[in-house]
């Protein structure tokens, strides 16, 4: 059952982070490669994220949000 749960959460998660780097992007009017480069990370790493194949290692998630001024929280969907 444990492992269900995680999996779920999971999903949940990499929905949430795919939704706000969409947010930001549009909001900045920015293509995926202008987000990579401000972040100081590769595109295809961004897209990864953005098509939910891969989980953001923590250190990511704290230079995303280092970068455009949200929390960690906000970007797992854990804040509005």
């Amino acid at each position: 059952m444990g492992h269900n749960i995680y999996m779920v959460n999971i999903e949940i998660i990499l929905n949430n982070i795919s939704e706000r780097i969409e947010e930001i992007k549009k909001e900045k009017g920015w293509t995926t490669k202008q987000f990579a480069d401000f972040v100081g990370i590769p595109r295809t790493t961004v897209n990864s994220w953005i098509w939910k194949e891969k989980v953001p290692r923590i250190d990511l998630l704290y230079k995303m949000a280092d970068a455009f001024n949200v929390t960690v929280d906000y970007l797992i969907g854990r804040e509005e």
